[in-house]
């Protein structure tokens, strides 16, 4: 009697473990549906309507001379010419620091694509660049297009 009673017991003991363990699992699996529903709506909140595109212009940027010495100095291509960088009065920016030339430009709201380096005719140097970009218009991009073709 006392075995069966054990048994029993156990047996019961065992049920009820069983059923807090299926609990757990549904509330895991509701818990799971909830997080993707969430991700599900955020990522169809990130996605932009067709009408409300995003537009880019680029820059690449070109850095020469000597950190120590001179300073650093920046060509920037805008697809139509490349120039040197200069302040307002049109004198040569020289700046400290790669970094420096880097928040210059973010502090007129370009940032950062990515980098490369290009051969120079004759191929025996190359030059590294930089690639940013800023926000712009459907039209000022548009714009630049056409302004970067050869007439």
């Amino acid at each position: 009697m006392k075995k069966v009673l054990f048994v029993a017991l156990l047996v019961a003991g065992m049920m009820a473990t069983a059923q807090k363990a299926e609990a757990k699992v549904l509330e895991l699996a509701d818990g799971a549906k909830a997080l993707a529903a969430g991700v599900n709506a955020q990522a169809a909140g990130n996605q932009v309507a067709p009408d409300e595109e995003e537009y880019y212009i680029y820059n690449f940027v070109y850095l020469s001379g000597d950190i120590k010495n001179e300073g650093l100095k920046a060509d920037i291509d805008d697809g139509v010419s490349i120039e040197r960088v200069k302040d307002a009065e049109g004198k040569t920016i020289k700046f400290r620091t790669p970094a420096a030339v880097m928040i210059h430009f973010a502090a007129q709201g370009w940032e950062f694509v990515t980098n490369g380096d290009t051969l120079y005719s004759g191929g025996d140097s190359t030059r590294s660049y930089w690639v940013l970009r800023k926000k712009c218009t459907k039209e000022e991009m548009l714009a630049a297009v056409k302004a970067g073709r050869k007439r």
